[in-house]
């Protein structure tokens, strides 16, 4: 567990919601009121949204000229010093990714040395590019089923804009004019059809065809059109489709498909054919 969240564990902050998608990679929602909370040097870097509240919030080690509240925002590299005075209620969000990570990105997807920039440290600052796509991860999490693609997908997109906007000698992305082959996307095909019934990452994906995670995402979407995130939920229900034509119960589809659960198997299959498995299978049977 990171510094930040032992410290906020030990407050008196409550997580109401808490995920870690791999090592690198962690998101956790918090309410906290009445509290003087100070931060010791973590290990990840860390990007906070206010949610609700957060306006008597104060940042004491610091003169700040601006003030908390809903849609604000905190970036807070790793190795940094901060303390806190939360006075009323406040929920807020905290997307915690590791240096390591920062780095690889940057060093794969850019073309700089990722020792040639650092995160700047900005409180209460915003991003409406930020705040979005920030929600959509929110949004993700608090109705749907936990995907770690998806999360990958989303997170990738927040640390770009970081690079481009909230760094110290910030840099122009690589221009990826390419789109992927037919043999590569052949490969895609056959491993996400084959590992339907299991979590698929993009990390996965990219080693399979041997490119950066990063450029992956991007260029799959130039040739397709699509996220992977779609293209993996798309075959899912396709095959779905298939076996609740050869009479499979929904429990075993569901299961075979890679789905969480019958809700989130049921809220998918109606996505893509505008009915539910058990309609379908109705009107289907043979």
């Amino acid at each position: 567990m990171d510094k930040q969240e032992q410290t906020l564990d030990a407050s008196k902050a409550h997580a109401e919601y808490r995920y870690q998608a791999n090592q690198d990679i962690g998101l956790t929602i918090w309410q906290n009121q009445y509290d003087t909370v100070s931060y010791q040097r973590a290990s990840h870097h860390t990007l906070s949204l206010y949610i609700d509240g957060g306006y008597q919030t104060r940042r004491l080690d610091q003169t700040v000229d601006t003030i908390g509240g809903p849609n604000k925002l905190c970036l807070m590299p790793a190795e940094s010093l901060s303390t806190w005075n939360v006075k009323k209620p406040q929920r807020f969000a905290h997307i915690y990714f590791s240096k390591n990570y920062f780095k690889e990105l940057v060093l794969q997807d850019f073309d700089i040395d990722p020792q040639s920039i650092e995160l700047e440290e900005k409180t209460f600052f915003t991003d409406p590019s930020l705040i979005k796509t920030i929600k959509e991860l929110l949004s993700q999490h608090t109705t749907l089923p936990e995907d770690t693609l998806r999360t990958q997908e989303i997170v990738r997109t927040i640390i770009t804009t970081l690079t481009h906007s909230h760094c110290t000698n910030p840099t122009k992305q690589k221009s990826y004019r390419g789109r992927l082959s037919k043999p590569q996307l052949l490969l895609i095909d056959e491993f996400i059809s084959t590992h339907l019934h299991q979590p698929i990452s993009i990390d996965q994906l990219a080693e399979l065809i041997h490119l950066s995670p990063f450029h992956l995402m991007r260029v799959f979407k130039k040739t397709m059109g699509i996220s992977l995130h779609q293209k993996v939920m798309k075959t899912r229900a396709i095959k779905a489709s298939e076996l609740l034509r050869c009479n499979k119960s929904q429990l075993d589809v569901s299961i075979a498909c890679g789905f969480t659960n019958q809700s989130h198997f049921s809220r998918s299959f109606r996505q893509f054919f505008g009915v539910t498995p058990r309609q379908y299978q109705k009107t289907h049977q043979q």
